[in-house]
């Protein structure tokens, strides 16, 4: 018996218990990890969701403030004053300038301002469903 090496159980125990220990850590460490990192995706998601219904809501005032009455000249006042120049009533009726005009925009130019392409968006709206759909099931809500 002297010559055999004896087992000490109690140091293999601490041994088995320590690497039982680490399967465990290690088996649980993997989906917290990912969860952590779900987590953060969807917070920086519903920043943006807000950001979007942000952006939305200040849209949807500006369009209002363009429908307004008035907002014609409004604006035009807005972008003279931005750019320095005086304001001229003729602005509001430059479609009816004689002054020729050599481009190949000249029919265009003798038009007054239209609406007419307001809902030229309609023809794709096949197209867009889903983006609307997504949008309104995130309560964002838009179109008619």
């Amino acid at each position: 018996m002297e010559g055999r090496t004896r087992i000490r159980w109690d140091r293999l125990g601490r041994w088995a218990l320590i690497g039982v220990f680490a399967l465990v850590l290690y088996l649980y460490i993997g989906p917290a990890v990912s969860w952590v990192k779900t987590y953060r995706e969807a917070g920086r998601q519903r920043e943006q969701v807000a950001d979007l219904r942000a952006e939305n809501q200040r849209l949807k005032e500006r369009k209002a403030e363009l429908s307004a009455p008035g907002a014609l000249e409004r604006e035009a006042r807005r972008l003279l004053a931005f750019c320095g120049l005086p304001w001229d009533s003729s602005c509001l009726s430059f479609h009816e300038n004689a002054a020729p005009v050599s481009t190949a925009s000249s029919v265009q130019v003798r038009k007054p301002i239209y609406r007419t392409a307001l809902e030229r968006w309609r023809k794709y709206e096949r197209e867009v469903a889903p983006l609307m759909a997504l949008l309104r099931e995130h309560g964002i809500a838009i179109g008619p």
